[in-house]
């Protein structure tokens, strides 16, 4: 009898206790009026932004007149579009939603100068340096934010953090070499196994170190030119490594060595060379140099590990096996 009373009394404490919860960590607006957490600071009054994340990656980006470079990759150009969303976001954030006060709350919602998903310092005309923190996403639209020199933590829907993301390509056009598949006609692929020179007569591919009686796999060709032909990279690294980082990079003298002529169906025929290098550890990414660009930079293993690894038997056709016919047996 006791305990059939007891279990109302418990059930009535839990929800008192799951109300006191809600009204100490729901976001509430905050006792101030709702204020810019940059005040009187425009786009551009920004001139240089550095954005890390909790692996300790990071990125910058600084102002040129009126664009935008990533300053450690050679002044290599960033794209307007890319930047300017995440420059907009960030001056027209605002408080009003308070989260918390104390700064034991920071590690909590990874906010903390030591633990945070993305801290983003920011430069300005004026010699101003901000470091805004970015947190966790407590729920679809929502993350937590807290600027440096402050307790306060707020949550915002206007900035999340994969709208600053560390990675280069996010603000760069990532294209490195383009060309019409259609205008390649030769490919030699000078690496580690040999010489593989293909051509291209008429809609046919040929491979010169065929045997007669072997058929070329024009699949693994029309791959290959395809791959070749719209080449992304995952990073840029600069225009004038010295002899020692271009050792490192395995590109002094480069590993492999594609050559690719073209035969537009208007115009002259052209050469071009990509030079690739060695493959990075820690990215799986390779060192690359094409000729039609002052820039060095990183491409994906999966889109060159074929021109560093096969050689010519890699590209004969298996045949295909006939079929042994049945045989009826005799009555």
């Amino acid at each position: 009898m006791l305990r059939q009373r007891l279990i109302p009394i418990l059930i009535g404490l839990l929800v008192v206790q799951l109300g006191l919860v809600a009204l100490v960590y729901w976001p509430r607006p905050s006792q101030a009026t709702s204020e810019p957490v940059f005040p009187n600071l425009s786009t551009a009054d920004i001139t240089a932004l550095t954005i890390a994340d909790s692996g300790g990656k990071q990125l910058k980006l600084a102002r040129r007149g009126e664009g935008w470079v990533l300053p450690e990759a050679g002044d290599y150009p960033v794209q307007n579009d890319r930047i300017n969303p995440l420059l907009e976001k960030l001056v027209g954030l605002k408080t009003g939603r308070l989260v918390a006060e104390t700064a034991a709350s920071h590690a909590r919602l990874q906010v903390a100068a030591d633990a945070f998903v993305r801290r983003i310092d920011l430069e300005t005309v004026r010699g101003e340096r901000y470091t805004l923190y970015l947190g966790t996403a407590p729920r679809a639209g929502a993350t937590h934010f807290r600027l440096q020199g402050q307790d306060r933590v707020y949550l915002t829907a206007d900035l999340a953090a994969f709208d600053a993301t560390v990675e280069p390509v996010g603000y760069i056009d990532a294209t490195y070499v383009s060309i019409p598949t259609a205008d390649i006609a030769a490919l030699r692929v000078e690496n580690a196994q040999g010489v593989l020179e293909f051509t291209k007569e008429g809609e046919t591919w040929k491979l010169a170190s065929l045997a007669a009686d072997q058929t070329l796999d024009t699949f693994l060709v029309q791959a290959l030119v395809g791959r070749l032909a719209s080449l992304t990279m995952t990073r840029p690294l600069g225009t004038a490594p010295d002899a020692a980082t271009l050792s490192a990079w395995g590109l002094n003298p480069p590993a492999t060595t594609v050559t690719i002529t073209t035969r537009p169906a208007t115009g002259e025929s052209k050469t071009y060379t990509l030079q690739i290098g060695a493959k990075d550890a820690e990215t799986n990414n390779y060192y690359a140099k094409y000729s039609e660009s002052p820039y060095y930079v990183q491409i994906a293993g999966f889109s060159l590990d074929d021109f560093v690894t096969k050689k010519a038997a890699d590209f004969v056709a298996t045949p295909t096996p006939v079929p042994t016919p049945a045989t009826t047996p005799t009555p």
